[in-house]
């Protein structure tokens, strides 16, 4: 009876300090307390919703009226956007935005289909073409079904698998075309044209022209055997010439900066920056990834893949102290089973286990819970509808932003009260999906790609695979211009500029745009609305023409170190360019040049080989061969996210159209989603030599109206967009002069300019680089009309600086020679009398040092000193004799 009592007064005494709690009940200042003790946000009063469920926070609110120009009114009073407005989707939540008979009267949906189009299953109709093309663009993926074989065209074999269809002209090419082989089945037995050379050991036909080229077409190499005078042979290019913070790989094929030697990463092809480096391995401050990096220790198990294979997330201690079927004894580590929970006996050391026993908080204002309370054993907890997430009280909800989701629409994502609602930009319609937009003007989107001897194009399905211009001799960089279907490239050997309309002619003419005066390596983007080609070369200039070639201009011709891509984007008059130079960056200018800025530098980029522009999203996207990443930016440098660093392995081109990225990595054309990584697939297997790639489609080059548009902004010559207030500016081709109408060009030189503050233009931030503006033919003008010097007064002014200097430099020796701590130190060796060159590591005489890889995620100074990488002196060319060149070799016994 005791027991039974006692129990009472404990009920009683919980119950009076519930209700004293209630009668107490407040919320926090940034929330609206309703009638029925839950809080709302403050912002969510009188916004016409009934969020607090008895909708005290709508009363006494005077009715908001709709803005009638930009809103509709639905028929509960709340407000819409019109575009809304008969788009299909219950906006309103009482169908007055659709309705057909009151309202805004929106048409009846047809359920009969045109003879174009494919009827769903489930009533939508879509395009013919969109059957079977691996897309779910019914909603209900009835359009994916029973789709049987491929049909091919007489001109294309159907492969094997029933996946492709490829051109004729890629049987027995070596190349696994298919995915499964089959267009290399049966070769041995092909017989080849009298214009084509016949493989001895494979018995593949290759063209007459590859016979003797210097370069194996033939598995067995012979193509290149039993060569004499008679044959004509083009020469092997030159090596490249390296600067002096560089080094050429053994191949010599290529340079790389000299701090990347002995780094655990292989930059060269042939590996021969990390050979002879000895043992490498990380500081005792670092952790060693499975692929030999080196992050920092903090980064073991926070929850990233710093390592960039995930090692580093692997084998970590969970944060939960009990299992999922225990109960923690309060904040201690003690765990007990859940049976054990309220059974009448305490078996945690403090009774944690008996309290609140038999007691249901949810019945009591719903435990203050703005959506749902949870009874437990022990207590409650509150959760939320779909679209909200808990607040920092536990209690309350808070919508989630769904649009700061990546990926969560395409292009455009307006975020609701619990929800959100995805639309398109213009020629874009919405998925029935809700979320994805697809382009809706023009053929379905397919890729192109320059393939050394060819182009060649494939649908972005991997349907429908064919050459586009066949029988060139070294293509790499590649743009297109839509308008013309024309095909614009480099051609690296013969160092020109060449075109050729290819949409639907089966032999292109191919015309050469610029033959003169190009660099060995050069990068090419077209301008279609301004209607100008740009290309860069590697050798730091950027420059300009019409589409034919003609009033040629040089744009940039300094401060840039190893172009490796140019980007445009005409609707903003806005050039982009990588240099992966010391340091790497990524720059912008508008398209006459002007307003010039660092976008990118530091530890987001080391070796940047290409870039694309998002036009939907205004994103940038570049891709990383030294950090193995695909990041993208806010089109003013801001917001840098890092998409993907993983399978990456020596990437060279990338691009980007709908919701998917496509880049070029090795020998392979590999596809993935653009927002999270994922879905990864390989387009393209295996291809001779891919280099440059884009998506060929009308809404890839959005056309619009500019000042050059109309009488070409009454320019003389060049007309060229930009992004400045007056979205223009007219130029004139090299060796002539802008007069002082600023339209017409002649070979008059102009006056000097007047100086001013505008003569020269600052590059803003990471890194304060002053680019000079004034022509060289502006400069020799002024030096002309200078003034005769006073040599007493510039005398004794070098002389007082020098003897300032020199008394500096003495202290700092001094002070250097008594703090210097010992350092690991490459020493490269050039010697006569030693026949390769040596790198010797120098150890100090009281320590052992270790050689770390490159750490590409965290901001860790490097252990070891490379004296010969010097600083701010990039261009300056060695001499292609200098033995300086040969690999660095290291004692292992130097390197622990």
């Amino acid at each position: 009876m005791e027991a039974i009592s006692l129990r009472c007064l404990v009920v009683l005494w919980i119950i009076l300090s519930t209700e004293r709690a209630v009668l107490g009940f407040t919320c926090g200042s940034s929330k609206f307390r309703c009638n029925n003790q839950r809080c709302v946000p403050l912002d969510w009063q009188c916004d016409g919703a009934n969020d607090c469920g008895d909708n005290s926070d709508e009363s006494g609110c005077r009715l908001r009226l709709c803005d009638p120009k930009t809103e509709f009114t639905c028929t509960n009073g709340t407000c819409i956007p019109t575009s809304w407005v008969c788009d299909g989707a219950n906006d309103c939540k009482d169908g007055s935005d659709e309705a057909t008979d009151s309202g805004p009267r929106c048409p009846s949906v047809s359920r009969t289909c045109s003879s174009s189009d494919f009827t769903c299953a489930n009533g939508i109709c879509i395009g013919a073409e969109l059957r079977c093309d691996k897309e779910n663009d019914c909603g209900d993926n009835s359009d994916e079904q029973n789709c049987g074989s491929l049909k091919c065209k007489s001109t294309e074999f159907r492969c094997a698998n029933g996946l492709r269809c490829v051109s004729n002209d890629f049987l027995c090419d070596m190349e696994d075309d298919c995915g499964d082989r089959s267009d290399e089945r049966n070769c041995h037995k092909a017989s080849c044209d009298p214009s084509q050379f016949r493989c001895v050991e494979s018995g593949r036909c290759i063209r007459g022209l590859y016979r003797c080229d210097g370069r194996r077409e033939c598995v067995d190499g012979s193509d290149e055997h039993g060569c004499n005078s008679s044959v004509i042979t083009r020469p092997t290019p030159p090596p490249p010439k390296c600067r002096i913070n560089e080094w050429l790989c053994n191949d010599r094929s290529q340079c790389i900066h000299r701090k990347w030697i002995c780094d655990g990463t292989a930059e060269c092809r042939d590996g021969s920056d990390e050979s002879s480096c000895g043992n490498i391995g990380c500081t005792p401050q670092e952790f060693q990834c499975d692929n030999q990096q080196c992050i920092p220790s903090v980064q073991r198990c926070d929850g990233n893949d710093d390592c960039g294979d995930e090692s580093d997330e692997r084998n970590c201690q969970t944060t939960s102290v009990c299992k999922a079927s225990e109960f923690r004894c309060g904040s201690s580590s003690v765990c007990i089973g859940d049976s054990k929970v309220c059974d009448r006996h305490p078996d945690c050391p403090h009774g944690e286990d008996e309290n609140n026993c038999d007691i249901n908080e949810c019945k009591d204002h719903n435990g203050h819970c703005l959506h749902f309370c949870h009874d437990t054993k022990t207590g409650f907890h509150c959760s939320c509808r779909p679209g909200y997430q808990l607040a920092d009280d536990k209690k309350s909800c808070q919508d989630i932003n769904e649009c700061d989701i990546p990926g969560m629409c395409s292009q455009i994502c307006h975020n609701l009260k619990g929800g959100f609602k995805c639309s398109c930009l213009k020629n874009y319609q919405l998925d029935p999906d809700g979320r994805k937009c697809r382009a809706t003007r023009g053929p379905r989107p397919s890729l192109i790609f320059s393939n050394r001897r060819n182009i060649r194009q494939i649908r972005t399905d991997g349907s429908h695979y064919k050459e586009a211009i066949a029988q060139l001799t070294n293509a790499v960089s590649l743009d297109f211009d839509f308008k013309t279907s024309m095909i614009y490239w480099t051609e690296q050997s013969l160092k020109k500029i060449q075109r050729a309309r290819f949409d639907k002619n089966a032999a292109p003419k191919i015309v050469n745009v610029m033959q003169e005066g190009l660099e060995y390596s050069s990068h090419i983007a077209v301008d279609w609305v301004g209607r100008k080609i740009y290309w860069g070369s590697e050798g730091g200039s950027i420059e300009v023409s019409e589409m034919d070639g003609s009033f040629r201009h040089t744009l940039i011709n300094d401060g840039i170190e190893k172009l490796s891509a140019i980007a445009v984007d005409p609707v903003e008059g806005v050039l982009y360019w990588t240099d992966w130079g010391d340091p790497a960056k990524i720059e912008r200018a508008n398209m006459d040049g002007s307003d010039r800025k660092i976008l990118i530098s530091g530890n987001h980029i080391e070796w940047p080989v290409d870039l694309a522009i998002d036009y939907t999203t205004k994103k940038l996207f570049w891709i990383d061969a030294k950090l193995k990443v695909i990041k993208h930016c806010d089109m003013d440098g801001s917001n840098v996210r890092e998409v993907m660093n993983q399978g990456i392995q020596d990437p060279s081109a990338i691009t980007v159209f709908e919701d998917h990225m496509y880049w070029i990595d090795q020998r392979n054309i590999v596809k993935a989603n653009k927002f999270t990584g994922k879905n990864v697939t390989v387009l393209v297997n295996q291809a001779e030599s891919p280099r440059d790639l884009h998506i060929y489609h009308p809404q890839r080059q959005p056309l619009v109206v500019t000042p050059c548009s109309k009488d070409n902004g009454n320019c003389s010559h060049l007309c060229l967009l930009s992004s400045g207030a007056k979205k223009f500016t007219c130029s004139c081709p090299n060796g002539l002069y802008l007069q002082a109408d600023g339209k017409t060009c002649n070979s008059t030189t102009p006056p000097a300019p007047v100086p001013s503050s505008s003569s020269t233009s600052t590059v803003s931030s990471p890194a304060s680089v002053n680019y000079s503006t004034v022509q060289p033919a502006d400069i020799q003008y002024q030096e002309q009309h200078n003034s005769k010097p006073n040599y007493g007064i510039i005398f004794g002014a070098v002389f007082g600086v020098l003897v300032f200097f020199v008394i500096v430099f003495v202290i700092i020796l001094i002070i250097a020679r008594r703090k210097r701590s010992p350092k690991l130190e490459i020493h490269y060796t050039a010697d006569q009398d030693i026949p390769d060159d040596k790198a010797i590591i120098v150890k100090p005489e009281d320590g052992v040092y270790t050689k770390q890889p490159a750490i590409f995620k965290g901001n860790l100074n490097r252990n070891f000193n490379n004296v010969n990488y010097m600083e701010g002196r990039g261009s300056v060319d060695y001499d292609e004799d200098d033995d300086d060149e040969t690999s660095p070799v290291v004692r292992n016994g130097d390197i622990v």
